[in-house]
C-alpha cells in the first residue's frame, strides 16, 4: 500500500462504541485512544495541511508518502517502512516510531520532541534543523544521517550507530550517548557540553571547534579524532584512548594533562617540541 498526499489515504474505523471525530482528510480520529486501520479508500485530489494525531499507522508500508508539515503527534508507527518518505517541516511530537524503516527519509526541520525511535533505522535520513530533544534512540540506526543544526537536547542515543554522520552545530548538551558509534563522524561546532559519552566510539570523527565542557570522555576511544580549538574544560578524558588523536589550542587542558596525553600516543600541535615529555 502506498501513501500519498495526491491520491490514495487511510480510512480508519474504530470500534462502533467508540465516539468518532472525522478530520479534514476523512479520516477517522479518535482524540483518547489510537484506531486502527481497516480499509482504504480514495479523497481529495490534493490533502492540504492534514492531521493525523494519534493515527495508528503500524506495519503499514507508507514508502515514498508524501507527509510534509503532518500533525502526527501521538501517532502509532511501529515498524512502519517509511523509506524516501517526506515528513519534512511534520509534527511527530511523542509519537512512536520503534523498529521504523525510515532510511532515506526527510525530517528536515521536523519536530519529534518526546519521539520514541528506539531501534529504528535511519540511514542516510535528512533530519537538519529537526527537534529531537529528549527523544528516544536507544540502538537506533543513524549511519551516514543528516543531523546538522539539530536540536538533540537531553536526547537518549545510548549505544545508537551514528557512524559518518554530520552533525555539524548539532545541539547534544546533556544527551546520553553512552557506547555509541560515532566513528567518522563530523561534529565540527556540534555542543556536547555536559552530554554523556562514557564508552562511545569516536575515532575518526571531526570534532573541531565543539564544545565538550564538562561532557564525560572516560573510556572514549578518540583515537586518530581531531580535536583543535575544542573546549574541554572540566571534561572527563579518565582511560580515553588518545592514539593519534589530534589535539590543537584547545581550553581547559593542563601542560601535565597534555603530556600525560601524549605518552598515549596524543599529539598536540601547539606543544613546542621542547616541552613534550615522552
Amino acid at each position: 500500500m502506498t501513501l500519498a498526499k495526491t491520491k490514495s489515504f487511510q480510512s480508519i474505523y474504530p470500534p462502533a462504541d467508540i465516539q468518532q471525530q472525522v478530520n479534514t482528510l476523512g479520516i477517522v480520529e479518535n482524540q483518547y485512544s489510537t484506531p486502527e486501520i481497516t480499509d482504504i479508500f480514495y479523497v481529495n485530489e490534493y490533502l492540504d495541511n492534514p492531521s493525523l494525531n494519534h493515527v495508528c499507522l503500524r506495519g503499514h508500508n507508507l514508502r515514498g508518502v508524501n507527509l510534509q508539515a503532518t500533525q502526527l503527534n501521538f501517532a502509532d508507527l511501529r515498524g512502519a517502512d517509511l523509506r524516501g518518505a517526506d515528513l519534512s517541516g511534520s509534527f511527530l511530537n511523542f509519537a512512536d516510531l520503534r523498529e521504523t524503516d525510515l532510511r532515506g527519509a526527510n525530517f528536515k526541520g521536523a519536530d519529534l520532541k518526546g519521539a520514541n525511535l528506539r531501534g529504528a533505522d535511519l540511514r542516510g535520513a535528512n533530519l537538519n534543523s529537526s527537534f529531537l530533544s529528549r527523544s528516544f534512540l536507544n540502538g537506533a540506526n543513524l549511519s551516514d544521517v543528516f543531523l546538522c543544526g539539530a536540536d538533540l537536547r537531553g536526547a537518549f542515543l545510548n549505544y545508537a550507530n551514528i557512524s559518518d554522520a554530520f552533525l555539524n552545530r548539532t545541539d547534544f548538551r546533556g544527551a546520553f550517548l553512552k557506547g555509541a558509534d560515532l566513528r567518522g563522524a563530523f561534529l565540527k561546532g556540534a555542543d556536547l557540553s555536559n552530554a554523556n559519552l562514557k564508552g562511545a566510539f569516536l575515532s575518526f570523527a571531526n570534532l573541531n571547534l565543539a564544545n565538550l565542557n564538562s561532557t564525560d570522555l572516560s573510556n572514549t576511544d578518540l583515537s586518530f579524532a581531531i580535536l583543535r580549538n575544542v573546549d574541554l574544560r572540566l571534561a572527563i578524558l579518565t582511560h580515553a584512548q588518545v592514539e593519534e588523536t589530534i589535539f590543537s589550542n584547545n581550553q581547559g587542558i593542563t601542560l601535565e594533562i597534555k603530556q600525560e596525553l601524549i605518552a598515549q600516543g596524543a599529539k598536540f600541535e601547539d606543544l613546542p617540541e621542547d616541552r613534550v615529555n615522552r
